[in-house]
C-alpha cells in the first residue's frame, strides 16, 4: 500500500479492520494524514474529518512535548536504554518535512546531531535544532498538503 488512494481500492468492499503500510508511511508520513477516514466506524463519533487541520508545525511541537515527558520519565534508565529511547524518538518525524523546501538541512542536521552527540542532547533539542531549517511556511502548512510521491526520495 502506497497512498490512501491505494489503500481505499483494497479496502472497499471489504470488512477490513486495519492495513499494515509499512515503508510507504516512513518515507511520506503526511500522504497518510487521512487515512484514519477510510473507516466509518458507526461507534466513533471522531474521524479524521471532523478533526481540527493540523499543520506540520502542530505535529512537531506535540512531538517535542511527547519527547521531553518520555525522557524525563526514562531518566533514571542506562545510557544505553536512554540512547534507544532518543534515537527512536527523533526518527519518528525524520520524513515529516519530505519533499518541501529545508527538509535536507533538517533531515542532516538530526543526523549529524545524533551521530556526534551521542547521549549529550535529548530528542527534544535535537529536533528544536534541525526545525530551525525548516521555513515557517512550510512548518505551517496542513498535514493533508503534501508534495507528489514521485519527487521524493523514498528508502528501500
Amino acid at each position: 500500500i502506497k497512498s490512501t488512494e491505494d489503500m481505499r481500492r483494497r479496502i472497499d468492499g471489504t470488512n477490513v479492520a486495519g492495513a499494515m503500510v509499512g515503508r510507504s508511511v516512513i518515507n511520506h508520513p503526511c500522504s497518510f494524514s487521512r487515512v484514519d477516514g477510510l473507516w466509518d466506524d458507526a461507534t466513533t463519533t471522531t474521524t479524521a474529518t471532523s478533526l481540527p487541520q493540523w499543520t506540520r508545525e502542530d505535529v512537531i511541537q506535540s512531538h517535542i512535548q511527547y519527547c521531553i515527558r518520555e525522557e524525563e520519565r526514562c531518566k533514571h534508565q542506562s545510557d544505553y536504554h536512554r540512547e534507544l529511547l532518543r534515537r527512536r524518538l527523533v526518527a519518528v518525524p525524520f520524513s515529516l518535512f519530505a519533499g518541501e523546501d529545508g527538509n535536507n538541512a533538517y533531515q542532516r542536521t538530526v543526523r549529524k546531531l545524533g551521530k556526534r552527540l551521542k547521549g549529550r542532547h535529548m530528542a527534544s533539542s535535537v529536533l528544536l535544532g534541525a526545525l530551525t531549517h525548516v521555513p515557517m511556511e512550510v512548518r505551517e502548512k496542513p498535514i493533508t498538503e503534501f508534495a507528489s510521491l514521485d519527487s521524493i526520495e523514498s528508502y528501500s
